[in-house]
């Protein structure tokens, strides 16, 4: 009986050294997933430097534009504005930069798709408010333009970044939230999935 008790005891102190085991490996985990969320974030911002850079290369090659004033018929078409709709070209007048939509009533800018220098893959969705014409959200794609990679949301009054959402490389599963104080812009909250 003795030896049952034993046996009993000395497997629940087991259970109970795998069950701390378990806590420090979910631990290790989240750890793990936010320093990837930080190399991910960090490969995303190189690109981006990337591309500008490529960007300024290329206009560097091409001849460019002293001032607005001096544009020809066809160069002015370069920004045109139609349906409250504002479409700026790359220096070849012919690849899309971004396309910027704006509110009739209060001229402010409510969306911007931002492309990549192809001129047709998106590379970024921008919303803003109407009212205050602070951003209110981003979504960045990855390179297809069509599978999210993650999302920022930002405070409508302050246009202060509120919220970070990644995901995972299909694009719908969340895989780490990151929440910021609107007042101070301290990160809060970390929720990893």
């Amino acid at each position: 009986m003795e030896q049952n008790q034993q046996k009993i005891k000395d497997l629940e102190t087991q259970l109970k050294e795998k069950g701390q085991n378990l806590e420090k490996l979910q631990q290790t985990i989240q750890l793990k997933e936010q320093e990837l969320l930080i190399k991910v974030q960090t490969i995303n911002g190189l690109t981006t430097q990337l591309q500008q850079e490529q960007k300024e290369q290329q206009e560097q090659q091409e001849p460019t534009r002293t001032d607005s004033t001096q544009l020809s018929e066809t160069n002015k078409e370069e920004n045109q504005i139609e349906n409250d709709k504002k479409i700026h070209y790359l220096s070849d007048g012919k690849t899309i930069n971004l396309v910027a939509v704006y509110d009739k009533d209060t001229g402010n800018k409510v969306k911007q798709t931002n492309y990549r220098p192809d001129g047709k893959i998106i590379s970024s969705i921008e919303t803003y408010d109407k009212d205050t014409g602070n951003k209110v959200k981003k979504t960045n794609y990855q390179s297809d333009g069509k599978t999210i990679s993650y999302v920022n949301e930002y405070d409508k009054d302050t246009g202060d970044k509120v919220k970070e959402i990644s995901y995972q490389s299909d694009g719908k599963t969340i895989s780490v939230i990151i929440e910021y104080d609107k007042d101070t812009g301290k990160q809060v909250k970390t929720t990893s999935y």
